[in-house]
């Protein structure tokens, strides 16, 4: 997997969560219960996303200033030493 294609996961200061991969920001997951990161990257990586009823933005629409990148997937998780918020341990399973 290149660097283009690793997802990566971005938490902002409200809580909110977004992932952005191959130029498209998927957000609007947080609230599904049961969601995982490490369950739903690779799908992304996949192209199975048929079944998922997210918002999406095309990156350069999107402005992730000062949003903390908590983990990045590549076909492994990678969390970062970012603080992170209660939305996104769940959704890291932490």
């Amino acid at each position: 997997m290149n660097k283009a294609q690793v997802v990566r996961l971005y938490e902002n200061n409200a809580g909110g969560l977004y992932v952005i991969y191959a130029g498209v920001v998927y957000s609007g997951f947080e609230g599904i219960r049961g969601a995982s990161f490490a369950e739903d990257a690779p799908c992304l990586v996949a192209g199975e996303t048929d079944d998922w009823i997210l918002d999406t933005a095309p990156e350069t629409a999107w402005d992730c200033n000062g949003d903390a990148l908590i983990a990045t997937y590549d076909g492994k998780v990678h969390v970062t030493d970012a603080p992170i918020g209660v939305a996104g341990r769940l959704y890291l399973g932490l």
